[in-house]
């Protein structure tokens, strides 16, 4: 049997963070606890969205690229994977 870890000790990527279903998915892992990496590709709206989720008292580390671009998404994330610890979900929206 594996043991799940509690919501606040994961971390939570979500895609299309910016807006709409992805905003809302990315509020409520951070209502949850856990820390939540937002990835969408402007990055005013994507700022503003990692404040929202952050009022929940929960860490946000907002990445701007487009995800449809894989070198784009690997550069994004090469400077950021120690802060990020170790993934627990990837929520695809965009």
């Amino acid at each position: 049997m594996t043991a799940t870890k509690p919501c606040a000790e994961q971390v939570s990527i979500v895609t299309g963070a910016s807006r709409g279903i992805g905003l809302a998915i990315a509020e409520q892992l951070g209502r949850l606890g856990s820390r939540v990496v937002l990835l969408a590709r402007h990055q005013e709206p994507l700022q503003k969205a990692a404040a929202r989720v952050a009022a929940h008292g929960v860490e946000t580390l907002p990445l701007t690229c487009d995800v449809q671009d894989a070198t784009a998404v690997r550069a994004a994330f090469a400077p950021n994977d120690v802060r990020s610890g170790a993934l627990d979900a990837t929520l695809t929206v965009a």
